[in-house]
């Protein structure tokens, strides 16, 4: 008896963005997605990505949908230096257009990971009511469990709870930044931080060190 084929079935993908409360997603860009999710409002936070603006206003397929874009360029390095003013205008740009306009609005970035996440991680501390570190981690961390902002972005998000609250003392202990942040690549001709992706460090030793590969 000739035996029976079993189908393969591809694993399920990871969604390109998830819902963290009401009007609020987190993730990556693409303007399927955005169409997809009835997202009205945009915030970028990763420096090298360049959003099509008459794309993504005029293009007759989304129909009018994006109502609002604003881009808060972040490199995901450790040693970024996150200006707090312009931290402080993506969160309002966030708050304003859910509480106010009653509009979604995706924060995204490269994978949906570190910068994106800190500014949502930020937006929950200031703006929801008793929201520490700790609880914003963990709701943000249990609808999308990719997120993992770099050690920069932790003790930026850590000192901001002590502004935010008054208070000398974090939910989230130091010693746990290690755990829950990614270990950047760094080249070993140069030792210049590439960043937290294999393919960048990858193109960096093409690019730069051609002659001193294998």
């Amino acid at each position: 008896m000739a035996e029976e084929k079993t189908e393969e079935k591809e694993a399920p993908k990871t969604p390109m963005m998830h819902q963290i409360i009401d009007k609020l997603y987190l993730g990556s860009f693409s303007y399927e997605n955005v169409a997809e999710n009835g997202i009205q409002c945009i915030l970028n936070c990763a420096k090298e990505i360049e959003v099509d603006t008459d794309e993504l206003f005029h293009n007759e397929k989304y129909k009018g949908l994006i109502k609002h874009y604003k881009h808060f360029p972040l490199n995901d390095v450790n040693g970024e230096v996150i200006d707090m003013s312009l931290y402080n205008e993506a969160l309002e740009f966030i708050y304003k257009n859910i509480h106010e306009n009653k509009y979604a609005v995706l924060v995204h970035c490269f994978e949906g990971r570190s910068r994106s996440a800190t500014v949502v991680l930020g937006y929950l501390m200031k703006y929801e009511k008793d929201m520490s570190l700790s609880k914003a981690y963990k709701l943000v961390k249990s609808k999308r469990s990719a997120i993992r902002p770099n050690e920069t972005f932790w003790l930026f998000l850590m000192n901001l709870e002590l502004k935010l609250f008054n208070t000398d003392k974090n939910t989230v202990a130091s010693d746990a930044i290690s755990k829950h942040a990614p270990k950047s690549f760094v080249c070993p001709f140069c030792q210049k931080n590439c960043g937290f992706r294999q393919d960048a460090l990858t193109a960096h030793i093409t690019t730069k060190h051609k002659d001193r590969q294998e």
